[in-house]
This record gives structure tokens, C-alpha cells and sequence, in this order.
């Protein structure tokens, strides 16, 4: 699993929650190789009547690029977030480790604990109603989007805080299970301290910046893997398409499709 840099996050979560997909952001390496080290400075003899002449400056050397053919040579250089982690499922072995503890905003990827404790704590086939909460949530904020006053079940809710990465799914879970999202977020951390993730701590259900929401790549590594031991899991985050059926509020049934490449359809 990899962090980017501290920033808002407007786009659709990519519910890289399946382990296969936390193998697959650090490109499966299994090793580092070295950085090739920077070439000497050219030498510059003497000419014959004292003056110095240059020898030809060698030709600027090309960057690896990472070779899906060979992904047991890996770099840090490959990969586009800033911290990373590569983790054995069933062991939580580290394989591979780029500032894996430094403590970054997990933005969307915070709805991976959202998932967990609404399973843990909820039931599916609950009947919600979208409350004015929505409403509350940032204007840049990635949605489903809901409709205040719709009824729908729970299990709608955890499919398109998924897979359409609902920051107003997220507030309406939050008050569904815990009765307001300040006990919910409570729940989030406490559950991450819990399975030692002692760089986490919640601030919110869906990941918005926050200075007291943070995480780091390892933690949330280990949030997926105990995710993933949980079959509703592993069925919602691995999803190409949900459907929120007809409702008081909507006249017929309304599909969104995944747009995350690792299980998104042709």
C-alpha cells in the first residue's frame, strides 16, 4: 500500500482494499536493487603545450524504468507514492518497506476502517434514512451521490462508500451505527489500536483533511489484511457494480459501475 503527499482528496477512492491490490501498488518486488551510482567526472589531462583539454561529457545516463518482465528488481524510484508497504496476507510478513511508518493523511483510504467496523457492528439489511448530515460534508467531497430523505439499506450504503467512495455514505454509516460520527470515529481508532497500529489515529469516516487524521502505510496495510479475513469484505471491495434500488425517493433503480482497473468490467 502506498501514501501520497498530504492533500484534499476529490476523486473516487480506488478500493485497493484487496490484498492482491497491495501487492500490486508496490509492483510485487520482493527485493531492492541498488540505485546505479552517479558516474565520475570526466577527466581533463594536459595537452602537450600545458593548456587543459576536456575530454567528451558521456552521455546523461537514462533512469531505470521498471520492467514488468523482471519485478524482482525493484526501486524505490518506480513507485509514485511517497511512503509504500508490501505485505504477506495471511502472515503480515513486511517484504518490502518505503517510510512505511511515517505518518501521512490516508485520505479515502480511510474508508477501508469505515467498511470494517460498519460489518463488525452493523446489519446489512438495516433500512437508513439519509439524514440532513449530507449536506455537512466539504463541496470537493467525492460522493454517490444520496438523496436526503431516501431509504435505503446499509448494504447499499457500504457499496457506494466503496465503490463510488462516498464521503456522504460515510457521515450517514457513521450516525447509522454510532449514533453520531464523533462515537463512530472513536470506534475507527480504537479498533486500529487494536490491531497495533500505533501511527493511526481518525479524525472523520471518510478520509477529508484533517491535522488529527492521519495513518501510515503499514497501519492500513494491516487494516486491509484484517479486512480481508472477512468474506462481505472481500465481496464488496472487490465489486465491479452495485445497484441502489428504487426507493421513496428514486423512481427506478440506479447502477454505478467501478471504476477501479483491478476489478472494474470491460
Amino acid at each position: 500500500m502506498g501514501l501520497k503527499g498530504n492533500r484534499r482528496r476529490k476523486g473516487v477512492l480506488v478500493p485497493a482494499l484487496l490484498v492482491v491490490a497491495l501487492l500490486w501498488q508496490t509492483v510485487g518486488g520482493l527485493a531492492v536493487a541498488a540505485a546505479p551510482q552517479d558516474l565520475p567526472p570526466p577527466s581533463i589531462p594536459a595537452s602537450g603545450n600545458g593548456s587543459a583539454t576536456a575530454s567528451p561529457t558521456p552521455a546523461a545516463t537514462a533512469k531505470p524504468k521498471y520492467d514488468p518482465d523482471h519485478p524482482e528488481i525493484m526501486q524505490n524510484t518506480f513507485l509514485y507514492a511517497e511512503t509504500g508497504v508490501l505485505i504477506e496476507q495471511h502472515s503480515g510478513k513486511v517484504f518490502y518497506d518505503m517510510k512505511a511508518e511515517q505518518r501521512m493523511q490516508p485520505a479515502s483510504t480511510t474508508k477501508i476502517m469505515t467498511l470494517l467496523i460498519a460489518l463488525e457492528n452493523g446489519n446489512r439489511e438495516d433500512v437508513v434514512t439519509v439524514g440532513q448530515e449530507i449536506n455537512s460534508i466539504p463541496s470537493d467531497s467525492s460522493i454517490v451521490p444520496l438523496i436526503v430523505g431516501e431509504k435505503l439499506t446499509l448494504d447499499e450504503l457500504l457499496y457506494g462508500l466503496m465503490i463510488r467512495s462516498g464521503n456522504d455514505a460515510a457521515v450517514t454509516i457513521a450516525i447509522h451505527i454510532a449514533g453520531s460520527v464523533e462515537a463512530f470515529v472513536e470506534l475507527m481508532t480504537e479498533r486500529a489500536q487494536g490491531l497495533g497500529c500505533t501511527g493511526t489515529h481518525f479524525a472523520n469516516p471518510n478520509g477529508y483533511e484533517d491535522n488529527e487524521h492521519y495513518s501510515t502505510a503499514l497501519d492500513l496495510a494491516r487494516i486491509a489484511r484484517e479486512g480481508m479475513k472477512n468474506e462481505v469484505y472481500r465481496k464488496i471491495v472487490g465489486a465491479p457494480s452495485f445497484t441502489i434500488a428504487a426507493n421513496n425517493m428514486r423512481e427506478k433503480d440506479t447502477t454505478y459501475r467501478s471504476k477501479n482497473q483491478f476489478v472494474a468490467e470491460d
